[in-house]
């Protein structure tokens, strides 16, 4: 399952991911794409100051909640049985 998620406001913001019908949930990863500055850019200079940082990501159920950095695009990937 990939779901993905952004925040465009200034602010972290907290969701409630619900995965109903999904019996059980394997360990994945979660991959955000964030700034504090909406307006950052990458530069020969600076060329990680937008990058994606990958974590592992295990809910321990099908409903769980999530807070979204200010500024980011996060992409949920998990392996679920229905």
């Amino acid at each position: 399952m990939i779901a993905k998620l952004v925040n465009a406001t200034g602010k972290d913001a907290r969701t409630t991911v619900d995965l109903s019908g999904v019996r059980h949930i394997y360990g994945g990863t979660l991959t955000v794409l964030q700034a504090d500055d909406a307006e950052a850019v990458n530069t020969f200079g600076a060329p990680s100051q937008v990058a994606p940082r990958e974590t592992t990501f295990s809910p321990e159920s099908p409903k769980f909640d999530l807070t979204l950095p200010a500024n980011s695009f996060t992409v949920i990937r998990l392996g679920v049985a229905r």
